[in-house]
């Protein structure tokens, strides 16, 4: 019994430093079929172009159906007089009347005018015929006076012997006077013609001043009717002093009347200061909102607020308030209502052949920004100092972690980190203190 056990013991022994050196050879082979060929492997990743949208976040909450007020018209006539009103809660159509005013002060105004008009028209034409036959008159004194003018000269008398000197002087007058007379009439001839432009000119005037008033009048009546610029839901919107009616006297540009859009939602949609970079109007919108998390709804920016604003005490951050409409289905109407949040993502650029690689592969240099690519060729001959070149890129955009970026080639591999600069990790300090700052939390409030 004693030598078996021995020999059970030897067999035992030497059965576990076989399986022992089995196991250190497949541990070794399988460390070297694991092992990297680089001592500190560069994550790499290939780039080829396609359609790209930056998209930025907001969370906003519903303000109701989307309403488009109607004004009274800018006109001249103040007052303006409301002769028909349509019956509030009326469904009209895009075109249909809603409000027509008072047109008797504007036709009156119109008829006084046109009667101006013609009125100018005619003496007008008067000045001109009374100019012409004027200057025909002045013509034939023209005429006659140089008649006078050449009898005078022929009937001086400059013998001295036959004639006296009295005659000689008076033949001397007489065709210098004549000679003024003609003068005179020329003269004459010249300013009434002047005048005569001038008083045409002054009632060319006065005519287009009438025909000017004759087309405010023609506008203000085209305008003394609004109608509905969209299909919807008639309100009347009223005042704390004075109820809509007709018979009521209201003012150019004052609002009357709403227009409900009844496919049409409105909300408020509120995006970070430092994410607003491309927001703009009549991009489009994607949003669901919290109520109904199953369902996508789409529609676009409306309006921008011009600057931004801090919404509570709690967040010091700022927000730039956006207006967007939300296009629904007659039959969600009744299911959403004002107040309800949303979160939306507004598409802030597309590209269609887009570069997109992470920030971690970019690296900026002074002025510029540049990406290493991975020459495989070179990577495969076993000289990774000299496997990646430095290659300068455009930034074109970004969105969360990543750049749309330009001046590199589709099929390109690009370095996720800087390979020539190894990675170092490091562990935070758990006995350092931390600030208050570094472990408040921030509350957004709608």
């Amino acid at each position: 019994m004693k030598w078996k056990a021995i020999l059970i013991a030897v067999m035992g022994i030497a059965l576990a430093g076989g399986l022992w050196w089995q196991s250190d050879a497949i541990g070794s082979r399988v460390a070297q079929w694991i092992q990297p060929v680089e001592e500190h492997p560069v994550p790499t990743m290939p780039l080829s172009g396609r359609e790209y949208r930056v998209s930025v976040a907001a969370t906003g909450e519903l303000t109701g159906l989307e309403t488009i007020p109607l004004m009274a018209p800018m006109t001249r006539i103040r007052p303006l007089k409301i002769a028909w009103l349509i019956k509030e809660g009326s469904l009209v159509a895009a075109g249909d009347t809603v409000i027509r005013f008072d047109s008797s002060q504007a036709a009156d105004i119109l008829e006084k005018n046109e009667n101006q008009v013609n009125s100018y028209g005619h003496r007008i034409a008067k000045a001109e015929k009374d100019s012409q036959t004027e200057a025909e008159v002045l013509v034939l004194e023209y005429q006659g006076a140089e008649l006078d003018m050449r009898h005078a000269r022929q009937q001086i008398r400059r013998d001295e012997d036959i004639f006296s000197r009295w005659d000689i002087q008076e033949s001397l007058v007489n065709a210098a006077l004549a000679q003024y007379r003609m003068d005179v009439i020329d003269h004459k001839r010249t300013l009434n013609g002047n005048q005569s432009q001038a008083d045409i000119q002054i009632l060319n005037i006065e005519q287009r001043k009438a025909d000017f008033e004759v087309q405010n009048a023609q506008e203000t009546l085209s305008k003394l009717e609004i109608t509905a610029t969209a299909d919807g839901v008639v309100l009347y919107r009223t005042s704390w002093f004075r109820e809509l009616e007709v018979g009521a006297e209201v003012w150019p540009g004052q609002p009357l009347v709403e227009i409900a859009r009844l496919h049409q939602f409105k909300g408020k949609a509120y995006i970070a200061e430092s994410e607003f970079r491309g927001i703009d109007t009549g991009q489009p919108v994607e949003l669901v909102i919290e109520a109904f998390p199953d369902r996508t709804f789409r529609g676009a920016v409306q309006q921008v607020a011009k600057a931004p604003q801090q919404l509570s005490r709690e967040d010091p951050r700022r927000y730039f308030e956006c207006d967007v409409t939300i296009d629904v289905e007659p039959d969600w109407l009744t299911r959403l209502k004002p107040g309800m949040r949303f979160h939306s993502f507004i598409e802030a650029g597309r590209y269609e052949n887009a570069m997109v690689v992470p920030k971690s592969a970019v690296i900026k240099q002074e002025d510029r920004h540049v990406i290493y690519l991975r020459d495989q060729a070179v990577a495969e001959a076993g000289d990774p100092a000299t496997a990646y070149r430095e290659q300068t890129v455009e930034i074109v955009d970004s969105n969360h972690g990543f750049y749309v970026v330009k001046g590199v080639a589709d099929g390109s591999v690009v370095a996720l980190r800087n390979p020539f600069r190894e990675q170092e990790l490091h562990l935070p300090d758990f006995n350092a203190a931390t600030g208050q700052s570094t472990t408040r939390r921030f509350i957004m409030v709608f």
